[in-house]
């Protein structure tokens, strides 16, 4: 987007960075007319509750090594965490199990 000489006075005025510009731009709503983009506080809110719970799941992904899934056609054919394979882990854990 294109910015005027005011627009960008005002932002630097106001202290509004371009990141946010463009968060507002994606995830605000239409006015009525058309000629405005609003993201309230309510809408930032849910968002941010969203993300909250989208990084738990990546910090348990992460703490797993990842994920890998196998599809073909768009059928999920399996998936698994990739540190399900880690043979050093696999061989600790057996011996913490047989060696009693």
């Amino acid at each position: 987007m294109n910015l005027t000489r005011h627009a960008y006075k005002r932002m630097n005025e106001r202290c509004i960075q371009q990141a946010l510009i463009d968060i507002a731009l994606k995830f605000g709503s239409d006015s009525g007319d058309g000629e405005k983009v609003i993201l309230d506080k309510k809408t930032i809110t849910a968002m941010m509750s969203t993300l909250s719970g989208l990084l738990q799941q990546l910090e348990k992904l992460k703490g797993r090594g990842g994920l890998t899934i196998v599809e073909v056609n768009e059928m999920l054919i399996t998936a698994y965490y990739n540190n399900s394979f880690d043979v050093k882990k696999r061989k600790n854990s057996h011996e913490k199990h047989y060696d009693k």
